[in-house]
This record gives structure tokens, C-alpha cells and sequence, in this order.
């Protein structure tokens, strides 16, 4: 695959230019045939071509919900591009939006137009296959969605768990402080094997606890994606929650996909693909496969051992009434409340954990110091 740099007069007499991205001159050719504007030159270019301005996550989930709006409105997606230019601050990333506008003009998929954007992976794939689906946007707005609530969850955790950790924190700092400022006192007395005891044990326990933290960081860069979701999944407070992040978008994905009437293989590859998970890419393989031996859908689905047992009996209640796409959805509702409701007992878990942990440290730090406190007040 090689860039090719395209030269246009529109009937306007106005100079358009544009990137693709193709096997040959003749396949770019090919795609600019039956278009108003005058083909004027074809240019391949010997490198990547230049930094076209980069999309935040924000901006582009932002970019991708407006080109839905837009398409569920029958709004020509040129304009919308247009429009978003207009509001950027970035000169290379306005240019890049307008070049991609002129591409949809020309009737070049939305997904080729943007390729030249630098946006994070996870957008491109949504571009990439929603362009395979009948109404791509119904599905990228579910996407978006799904997105939006797992960014939502993780900041609710997030901040429930910041006052737990953030007391055990400064406790564990107070006693440090409280250790040094007893040591400076209390050093005319010959007791100072006690207090530097004391301040060792406190400061193995820190180097403790971040060696913890970053076997936990070397654990997940070692493991293959596959195992560290099982690993993730099978952990005891947080299991429950890794469940929902991954089978709640593709729950609702499926049931919208399977509303637009495709095929069952293609429904579960394309979710499949959007779902960013290695256990759900590989067991829809194996789905695909015993579909083609004539199983059920929800029989198939009954041997993904990952795949949560209340979230199957509504598949399996749609398939069996002729309403899977209800199914579906109705089994991403049931498990997104019991998420949610697994996210709120979560501080309910580790408060009280941390509250033992400060209490272990205040009586460890005493009885430390009780020798020397005993020396200079008894």
C-alpha cells in the first residue's frame, strides 16, 4: 500500500487535493471515476504523508457523534466535516478535516476520508466497521455510548475509592512524621535502636506495597491479553465489575447488529471485532464454527464458560420468542445494573480493609516506640 497525493479543479473552478491510500495509481483512478470534479494529477508519495493534527479521545468521540447525528439525519457528512473545521483551533487539523470533507464529496467512504486523522485506535475501528453494517449510524452511536458509560464507570470508581486510600495515605504519612519527630526528642536518651527500627519497618512496608503495585503493572505487560482477562475477571472484589466492561457493549452491540437484519456469523464477527477482547474474539470463532454445525445460537453461546450465566437465559428467552435483538439488549440492562451495583459495594469493601491497615500501623508504631516512651515516662 502506497499514499498518492490527488490534484482537483471542482465545476466551481476551486483546487481541491487529496490523500489516498491504495495498491496502485490505477486503483486511485478507479475510485475517482464518475465524479464532477477534473482529475488534474496523480502523485505517489515516497513517504508517510505529514502530521495532519491529532484527535483527543474527546474530540474524537465529539467528531464521531455529530458524523451520527448526521447520518441518522440524512445531513450530508461534508458539511458536518465543514462545520467541525470551522470550530478547530488547529490549523493542520482544520486543513485535514476540510480534505476529508472534499473526499465524502467525492464519494469515498467515511472511513477512507478520515484515515489520514490521527485519533485513537479504538475510533478507527468503530470507522472501520460500521462501514460493513446496514445502518452504521444506529451502531457507532452504541458504540459511543457503550464507550461513554465504561469512561462514566470508571470514574465513579474511581472516586469512591479516593477517600479510603487517601486516609490510609495520610495516616500512614502522619505516623512516619510522628516516628521522626519522636526520634529527634527522644535522642539524648540511648534508645535509638527502637526508633530506627520503627522507621525501618515503616519504610520496608512502603517499598512492600509498591513492590506490589508494579508486579501487578510487570503481571499485566507479560501476560497475553487473553490471560490477563481471565486473571482480571477471576479477582475477587473487582471480577465482577471487568465482567460488565467487557460483555456489556457487546451485549448491546449484538442486539443492535441483529436488528439490522445481517446474517448471525457476520452479526457475532462484527461485534467480535468491536468488542476489544481477546476471550470474546476468540470464543465467537468457535461460535461461527459450531453455528455451521447447525447449533442454536444461545446452545453455542452456552459453552463460552466467560460469558455471564444471567446474560445468556435472556438470549436464550429471544431466541426462543423471535426476538433476539430484545434479548440481547435486555440482558446489557440486567447486567449493567449489576455493575453498578457491584461498583457502589466496592467502597463498602476496601474502607473498612483500610481501616484495619491504619489501625495495624498506629499499634505496630506504638509498640515500636513502647520501649522508649516506657525509658523517659516510667
Amino acid at each position: 500500500m502506497a499514499y498518492y497525493r490527488c490534484s482537483l479543479r471542482t465545476p466551481d473552478g476551486r483546487m481541491v487535493e487529496l490523500l489516498f491510500q491504495a495498491e496502485n495509481e490505477r486503483e486511485v483512478r478507479r475510485r475517482l471515476e464518475g465524479q464532477p470534479d477534473e482529475l488534474l494529477s496523480v502523485q505517489k508519495m515516497d513517504d508517510f504523508p505529514p502530521a495532519q493534527g491529532r484527535l483527543s479521545d474527546g474530540q474524537s468521540h465529539q467528531l464521531l457523534s455529530e458524523l451520527a447525528a448526521a447520518q441518522a439525519a440524512r445531513v450530508p457528512i461534508d458539511e458536518v466535516l465543514k462545520a467541525v473545521a470551522s470550530t478547530v483551533t488547529d490549523a493542520r487539523l482544520a486543513a485535514a478535516l476540510r480534505r476529508a470533507a472534499d473526499a465524502c464529496r467525492q464519494g469515498i467512504p467515511l472511513g477512507e476520508a478520515l484515515a489520514n486523522l490521527q485519533m485513537p485506535a479504538r475510533y478507527r475501528a468503530y470507522l472501520a466497521a460500521v462501514s460493513e453494517t446496514p445502518r452504521p449510524a444506529e451502531v457507532l452511536v452504541e458504540l459511543l455510548d457503550g464507550t461513554a458509560w465504561r469512561r462514566r464507570l470508571r470514574r465513579n470508581l474511581l472516586t469512591a475509592l479516593a477517600y479510603p486510600l487517601l486516609s490510609l495515605l495520610a495516616v500512614s504519612l502522619l505516623t512516619l512524621i510522628m516516628v521522626a519527630a519522636l526520634a529527634v526528642w527522644l535522642s539524648y536518651v540511648e534508645i535509638n535502636i527502637f526508633i530506627s527500627y520503627s522507621a525501618v519497618v515503616l519504610v520496608v512496608q512502603a517499598v512492600a506495597l509498591l513492590g506490589l503495585a508494579a508486579a501487578l503493572l510487570m503481571l499485566r505487560g507479560t501476560l497475553n491479553r487473553r490471560t490477563w482477562e481471565w486473571v482480571a475477571l477471576s479477582s475477587p472484589v473487582f471480577g465482577e465489575i471487568y465482567e460488565g466492561v467487557l460483555f456489556v457493549p457487546w451485549l448491546r452491540i449484538m442486539g443492535v447488529l441483529v436488528r439490522t437484519g445481517l446474517a448471525t456469523d457476520q452479526v457475532i464477527r462484527i461485534a467480535a471485532k468491536l468488542s476489544g477482547s481477546a476471550i470474546i474474539e476468540s470464543d465467537a470463532v468457535a461460535v461461527v464454527g459450531r453455528l455451521g454445525q447447525g447449533m442454536r445460537l444461545s446452545d453455542s453461546l452456552a459453552l463460552c464458560s466467560a460469558l455471564p450465566r444471567t446474560a445468556l437465559a435472556f438470549i436464550r428467552w429471544g431466541e426462543e420468542h423471535q426476538c433476539l435483538d430484545e434479548g440481547f439488549l435486555q440482558a446489557a440492562v440486567c447486567l449493567t445494573g449489576k455493575v453498578e451495583l457491584a461498583a457502589k459495594r466496592v467502597p463498602v469493601i476496601v474502607t473498612p480493609i483500610a481501616l484495619v491497615l491504619v489501625a495495624m500501623a498506629v499499634l505496630h508504631t506504638f509498640l515500636m516506640l513502647r520501649p522508649a516512651l516506657k525509658a523517659v515516662f516510667w
